[in-house]
């Protein structure tokens, strides 16, 4: 089964690690949770890449945690320069752009699903880039066209931090998403240029307002790209099923995200999780809007995963899952891959 997977942090990881030309991920060294030989044996086709610009305090602070001990619980994560966010995040980009350009045989950036389509028959990892959180720009009209033209199909306007664009929801558990105020003028100014660019809006970062915001202007499905169902692990990260039922009705879609912390009702980030607690959060979202309201999210190399979901090449393993847990056929292929390629045709075509 071919996986289309909502959001990952490879990017991140091989910037972070000083890999400035991705040879960690083309010679598969087996490190982080996604590589091309691992893409390959386990059906990881594609996905929406994220570009990211870290909290260095968040990150100290999450190496201190012990998350499978007791939950992930963190408030008063700050904003962030656009300085430093820019170099981050262009760092990324390049990242991607010179694995394209060495190996368009293993990756491929695709900015349109006939370029999608393409690169799956071809064997090709597709790489649609994706923004989480827009610090490194401060004017959409002037900024906007230049990512687009890098290959930028999808941005998150927001983080779990606050920026000009709005108000991130803050990593909570047990709690609400309705944890602040919603999209600035700057957010709506943003999400409307998207929609006419061609930019898919991922709303995973964001709190209740910013969401119902998006969903009062919104004229093209929007998605939340790895998130969870808040009924079965009350995290603030995860959707209600009022917000599910908003995005839905979109027509966009929620990616169920594989970081533990995020899945378990004890919202701990215990290795030692079952998989079928993951298909519980697919069977409720399609209980509740539909069978095409939700796909995969994983937040590899972004999160801690289960030890029987260690990495991409895994992914058969979530597959039987499914369908011991009772779905169909077409089911678990709207799920792997269907509803992502329909929402990015509705959206970035």
């Amino acid at each position: 089964m071919r996986i289309f997977d909502g959001h990952n942090d490879l990017l991140f990881r091989l910037w972070d690690s000083g890999d400035q030309d991705g040879m960690a991920f083309l010679s598969s060294d087996g490190q982080g949770h996604v590589d091309l030989a691992r893409a390959r044996s386990g059906g990881f086709a594609g996905g929406l890449f994220a570009v990211f610009a870290d909290n260095p305090e968040f990150e100290l602070a999450l190496a201190s945690t012990d998350a499978s001990a007791a939950p992930l619980s963190m408030d008063g994560i700050g904003p962030i320069s656009q300085s430093y966010a820019t170099t981050v995040c262009r760092a990324q980009i390049a990242i991607a752009h010179r694995i394209f350009e060495a190996r368009p045989d293993a990756l491929r950036i695709c900015t349109s699903t006939q370029h999608i389509e393409q690169a799956m028959s071809d064997g090709a990892v597709a790489c649609v880039l994706h923004v989480e959180g827009l610090e490194m720009i401060d004017d959409p009209e002037a900024q906007l066209p230049g990512l687009y033209d890098r290959g930028v199909r999808s941005i998150g306007p927001v983080w779990s931090r606050p920026n000009r664009f709005g108000h991130g929801v803050p990593f909570r558990y047990p709690a609400h998403p309705d944890t602040g105020p919603g999209l600035s003028a700057a957010g709506f100014e943003l999400v409307e240029m998207c929609q006419q660019m061609g930019i898919l809006v991922d709303v995973a970062h964001m709190n209740a307002a910013g969401i119902a915001d998006v969903a009062s202007v919104a004229r093209k499905p929007f998605v939340s790209s790895h998130a969870g169902v808040h009924a079965l692990c009350p995290a603030s990260r995860n959707h209600t099923d009022r917000q599910l039922r908003t995005i839905a009705r979109s027509g966009g879609l929620v990616g169920i995200v594989l970081n533990t912390d995020f899945i378990r009702p004890d919202g701990r980030a215990d290795p030692d999780t079952d998989l079928s607690v993951f298909v519980a959060h697919i069977r409720h979202v399609i209980d509740l809007a539909g069978i095409e309201a939700v796909a995969l999210g994983s937040d590899f190399d972004g999160g801690p995963v289960a030890n029987d979901l260690p990495d991409c090449g895994a992914l058969p393993r979530l597959v039987r899952q499914m369908e011991a847990g009772g779905l169909t056929g077409g089911e678990i292929e709207a799920v792997c891959h269907g509803n992502w390629r329909r929402v990015l045709s509705d959206t970035i075509d």
